[in-house]
């Protein structure tokens, strides 16, 4: 049976208000089955993906070595120093993640109300918190929860922080060519999600101060990822 936009978002802000009914949940396990489908259909070919990938770069490495040079003691050094502290950010932003939707009293990720809704009105949302797009009122209470689901972005974006100090030790610790590459574009790509993730973390935090609430919902923190 099709359900429309309407009755989707009727049944989350139920749940949202702790008075679902049936359908209500029906709609949110049904999110949550689609959610957990999605993500394994995506982690699967990545990790088919990466080790295939993983075997060619070791190929390729030996055939690259003859334009290889040893690194000098100070850049193992400084190499190390730099991994060893961007493993330390990485691991931080982690336990700080954890210590915090601990303190809100957040439960697990996959009771969220926004599991009743469709990507696409997920998404709608998003855009509100981000700025772009109008607010709308009847929905507020869902954009909120929404809003305190992003503003935990930061956490993961320290996570990203120390992934790139990480990747720039490695790129100090390998001699080869091959490695600066991968290790470089690696750098880029955490340093990128980094900064999205503390900028939608800010915006989060902004939406929320100029659309407060009076009672927040005890779900406030909890999100589907």
């Amino acid at each position: 049976m099709s359900t429309t936009g309407e009755e989707r978002t009727r049944a989350a802000l139920d749940l949202l208000s702790d008075q679902p009914g049936p359908r209500s949940e029906d709609l949110r396990r049904d999110g949550t089955r689609r959610t957990r489908l999605f993500l394994w259909g995506s982690l699967v070919p990545l990790v088919v993906v990466g080790g295939l990938g993983g075997v060619l770069l070791a190929r390729a490495d030996e055939r690259a070595g003859r334009w290889a040079h040893q690194p000098a003691p100070w850049q193992t050094t400084v190499g190390l120093i730099v991994a060893g502290l961007g493993v330390l950010i990485a691991v931080g932003g982690i336990m700080a993640r954890a210590v915090s939707k601990r303190r809100h009293g957040a439960p697990p990720g996959w009771n969220s109300p926004l599991l009743a809704l469709t990507s696409r009105e997920r998404r709608r949302l998003n855009k509100q918190v981000m700025g772009q797009a109008l607010i709308d009122m009847r929905t507020l209470p869902l954009a909120r929860l929404l809003a305190h689901t992003v503003r935990h972005a930061r956490f993961a974006a320290w996570s990203q922080v120390g992934l790139t100090v990480m990747f720039l030790g490695q790129m100090l610790l390998n001699a080869s060519p091959l490695l600066w590459a991968v290790f470089g574009i690696g750098a880029v790509m955490t340093a990128v999600g980094a900064v999205a993730g503390l900028r939608h973390s800010a915006l989060a935090d902004r939406f929320l101060a100029r659309h407060p609430s009076d009672d927040p919902p005890s779900t406030a923190s909890a999100d589907p990822a």
